[in-house]
């Protein structure tokens, strides 16, 4: 393998058995033309490997990626994994596929077991402790005001992530015409997932000049706006992860379902309000939003190493037949 990059110059790393690029860096290989390249970080260039020694690095790339990569992303040509201590593109099928809401699930249980660490109860403690202080002082709104909650160890976690405020801008009402411009996570509850002109789910806000116990008539967040708004303020929610029994029950719902974007727009066809799911149906559509979001971001990826492959398979060809 050589040092550098064809393409731009850029270094390639070292070279240490088979993680010969640094962390975060890509490896592709063709198992069944026992071709190998180092795909830049910078240009993004296909390196070609001149030669492997008896194919071993070939077979060790292949037991990598059965053995402890995880599968990302597929096309029908390429498979895009992440190993250990870097990326591994492959040619062809991925030997096996890994639903990506479990990898969010074992997210929302490393989240629980922090909520349940001792640290974590020792700092929410102390804050709440200094916004008493802050209180008694005319400054709640900057430290918060727990004194109603529920769970105050809840309540300071999520005041001290994410703030009041879930949302700030314009969001019409087309029933009446009046514009909310701030949504507060105390209102979060009431958001509602439905169906929207062009067949995507989307997110409403139930107007309370109209109608604040109706489903039908809601502000309407842009089209850009649902995911990411979705994203926060389930993440505000299911502050507290998810147990391994909840997390079982919600990826069972997904599975129900087929998919993850099949289960959002489930919910999103029966406009249920936040408020109206159970703590197992918030985390599953958590899970579901995260899903959606990284499939789109890595079918963008996946494109772009397919038609990368093609060019450097290309190149390859072109040299072997040279040779």
């Amino acid at each position: 393998m050589q040092g550098r990059c064809l393409y731009c110059g850029h270094s390639l790393g070292g070279v240490a058995g088979i993680a010969s690029v640094r962390t975060g860096g890509r490896i592709a290989f063709d198992p069944e033309r026992a071709r190998i390249w180092t795909v830049c970080e910078r240009c993004h260039g296909w390196n070609l490997w001149w030669r492997d020694d008896g194919g071993r690095t070939l077979e060790a790339l292949e037991r990598l990626a059965r053995d402890r990569a995880r599968v990302l992303y597929e096309t029908d040509h390429v498979s895009l994994l992440q190993a250990p201590s870097c990326q591994l593109v492959r040619v062809g099928p991925a030997p096996r596929r890994e639903s990506a809401w479990w990898r969010y699930g074992r997210r929302l249980r490393r989240r629980h077991d922090r909520f349940q660490s001792p640290v974590t109860q020792v700092a929410t403690a102390t804050y709440s402790a200094v916004s008493s202080v802050g209180i008694s002082v005319g400054l709640g709104s900057v430290t918060g005001d727990f004194r109603r909650a529920v769970d105050r160890r809840v309540e300071v976690l999520r005041w001290r992530r994410f703030g009041g405020t879930a949302w700030a801008g314009r969001a019409p009402c087309p029933n009446c015409g009046s514009v909310l411009i701030r949504l507060f996570f105390m209102k979060c509850s009431d958001l509602v997932l439905f169906t929207g002109p062009d067949g995507r789910p989307a997110v409403g806000m139930p107007c309370a000049r109209c109608d604040p116990w109706s489903t039908e008539e809601t502000h309407r967040f842009e089209p850009a706006l649902v995911e990411p708004l979705l994203r926060r303020v389930l993440a505000w929610h299911n502050i507290d992860g998810a147990t391994t029994r909840d997390l079982d029950r919600s990826v069972g719902l997904i599975e129900s379902q087929g998919s993850a974007e099949r289960f959002i727009e489930h919910l999103a066809r029966v406009r249920l309000p936040l408020h109206q799911m159970d703590h197992v149906e918030r985390l599953a559509l958590e899970i579901a939003v995260n899903d959606r979001a990284e499939h789109e971001s890595l079918m963008a990826d996946a494109a772009r190493l397919e038609a990368g492959w093609r060019r450097a398979d290309e190149i390859a060809t072109i040299i072997e037949e040279e040779l």
